[in-house]
Order: C-alpha cells, then sequence, then structure tokens
C-alpha cells in the first residue's frame, strides 16, 4: 500500500510457515489527521484472522466518524470500544471463541505523534542522529520478567515463553490500553515505523535501524525489513508501515496533507447561518 507518493508504505506477508495471514493493517487520513493502525489476531480456526480485521475495521470508522478535540481520550476510548466488539463476537460466533489481536494505532496530527497500542506489536521511531526509539512496551509475559530484573533483553528475546501475552484486544471484556501522556513531536527526516511481532521478534533493532538509516525509498525499506524476518525463518506472519517525515535532502518539512474541517464544525456553522437567516426574515415581517 502507498499513499502521499513515496512518503509512506506498508507490507503484510504472511511468512514462510503460516498458512494464513492473521496481521491486518490500514493507514490513510482522517478528520483527526494521518492514522496508522495495525493488529495482529490470535485464536480458534478463524478467529486471528476475523479478530484482527474487525478491530482494524472498528477503528478505522472511530476515527472517521468525527473530528476528536481530546485526543488521548478518544484513543482510550477507541480501543475499549474495540475491545468489546472483538470480545462480544468471540462470545457470540461459534468458532470463534478465544479470539483475540494486539493492536498498534499512530496518529500524527501536523508534528504531534499520538499512540496507542495493546499487546506486543510496536511503534518505533527512527532519528538518524539518536537512531531507533521504541515507543510502545510489550504486555508479554517476558516483558515483564525484564522489569522485575529477571531476565536480559537479550535473554527474553530467545526465552520459550516470549509470545504469551498477558493483555490483548478481546481477551477479557475490559481492557485498559497502553496511551501516551502526551504527544512525541516529529521532526524533519524522522520516520515512523509500526510493526507485528513478525518483525521485532526475528530482527534485531540494530538491524532494523540500518534498514532505516539507508538511502532507499520506503518501498524498498519495507520489502527489505520483510526479507529480514523471512531469512530468519520466517515463521510468523509479519507487517510493516513505515512513514517517512519531511525530507531530509529538502532540508525543509513537507507537512502531510491538511486535516479535513471538524464536520460538527460544519455543522454548527449551517445552523448559525440557518438561524441568522430565520431572524431576518422575522424582523422583516415585525
Amino acid at each position: 500500500m502507498e499513499v502521499f507518493g513515496n512518503r509512506f508504505y506498508s507490507i503484510s506477508d504472511k511468512g514462510l510457515v503460516r498458512e494464513k495471514n492473521e496481521d491486518c493493517c490500514k493507514a490513510g487520513m482522517t478528520p483527526n489527521g494521518f492514522l496508522c493502525v495495525l493488529c495482529d489476531g490470535m485464536g480458534g480456526h478463524a478467529g486471528g484472522e476475523t479478530a484482527s480485521r474487525m478491530a482494524v475495521e472498528k477503528i478505522w470508522n472511530f476515527w472517521q466518524a468525527t473530528d476528536y478535540a481530546q485526543v488521548r481520550e478518544a484513543m482510550g476510548e477507541c480501543l475499549r470500544y474495540a475491545n468489546s466488539c472483538v470480545w462480544e463476537s468471540a462470545r457470540g460466533i461459534p468458532g470463534l471463541e478465544g479470539m483475540g489481536t494486539t493492536v498498534c494505532m499512530a496518529l500524527l496530527r501536523g508534528k504531534e505523534l499520538w499512540y496507542a497500542h495493546v499487546g506486543d506489536s510496536r511503534i518505533y521511531v527512527y532519528e538518524p542522529e539518536a537512531g531507533l526509539c521504541l515507543l510502545t512496551k510489550d504486555h508479554s509475559m517476558v516483558q515483564g520478567m525484564v522489569d522485575q530484573g529477571l531476565l536480559s533483553e537479550a535473554e527474553a528475546r530467545v526465552h520459550p515463553d516470549r509470545n504469551r501475552l498477558v493483555k490483548v484486544l478481546g481477551g477479557k471484556e475490559d481492557v485498559e490500553p497502553d496511551v501516551c501522556a502526551s504527544p512525541f513531536e516529529m521532526e524533519n527526516g524522522m520516520s515512523l515505523l509500526v510493526c507485528s511481532d513478525g518483525l521485532s521478534s526475528y530482527v534485531p533493532e540494530e538491524a532494523i535501524g540500518q534498514v532505516l538509516a539507508g538511502n532507499g525509498t520506503v518501498h524498498d525499506k519495507c520489502s527489505e525489513l520483510v526479507a529480514l524476518a523471512n531469512q530468519a525463518g520466517g515463521e510468523d506472519n509479519v507487517t510493516v508501515q513505515l512513514l517517512a517525515y519531511g525530507s531530509a535532502e529538502a532540508g525543509s518539512e513537507q507537512p502531510l496533507p491538511a486535516l479535513a474541517r471538524p464536520r460538527k464544525r460544519r455543522l454548527a456553522i449551517k445552523i448559525i447561518g440557518l438561524l441568522a437567516l430565520i431572524f431576518a426574515l422575522l424582523c422583516l415581517t415585525l
């Protein structure tokens, strides 16, 4: 998928082992800004595929519905709503019991990058001087052990329980997503990477950073990241979304297309105009 010329690209690949691709992603402009959504489904005969696609659809429709003044609160509300949809479907549709999905959601409004997640899909920012920066923290058993000092990052990467998650969309009736307290400020030349664990669990962050530091297009870099995951065994589906913010070569920021005027604001303007017309007509009749 390519939008905005050579500034954004995404690839979702089933890998070399899995029969189906249970990842799902979508990206594009909404009334709230440029939105990236990525989900990695799990559970049942068709549950993983269903959960990831349902979550992406519900999240996408949520952000298309209207412009939200309080972005952080809207992000939490959005993921709780998506969780309820997946949870209810898992309970009510035969064959979908136990399904769930991870989710990463990144919303770019000008320079402000708002983000939220559940599970072990990840959001990174690459900055040419500072390198690769992980914005999210996995909701996994091994991440908890790392936080407690029981495992090193290197040990966590090869731990047999590294794929056991402690929080997913649809796993329970209620979920509390991790939402950023404040937006990350993007700068010219930075890159945004959203990926499933099919990349982050098999390709070291150093190698990911080297790819993003290269001179290729976003298409080239996405293709290279997927190729690295498959070269490492391709045991999982792998999905990457990559956005190049601005133009380092041009030395000047190239903003994303302006946000659409909020629908609520358009409606308010129409109502005010109608009331003014009615008032004028009443004055003429007096």
